[in-house]
């Protein structure tokens, strides 16, 4: 499974440019100012891979049924896999 990520700083958006083209595609309208985005969408991620000349977006492939999260620190997304987090256990 594919999903895509914002790499670099300032927090996962969409060039209206990018909106265009998606909405054009799926008949599906995006509000802009959201950030509750299937980040899975194949469609979504080929539109931002195609237009995206800052390289700003990342796509990773995980398996599909993998436990994830996305983090955040200042707009930079990264992937949290289950099995890779070592907890500390309470004593």
């Amino acid at each position: 499974m594919k999903i895509i990520l914002y790499g670099t700083f300032g927090g996962f958006h969409l060039s209206d440019e990018m909106v265009d083209l998606y909405e054009e595609k799926t008949g599906i309208v995006l509000d802009n100012y959201s950030y509750d985005y299937d980040r899975t969408d194949p469609i979504l991620i080929q539109v931002i891979k195609e237009n995206d000349p800052e390289d700003n977006f990342r796509v990773w492939d995980i398996p599909k049924g993998t436990e994830y999260i996305i983090d955040e620190y200042d707009g930079r997304e990264s992937l949290i896999i289950k099995d890779e987090v070592k907890w500390q256990v309470a004593t």
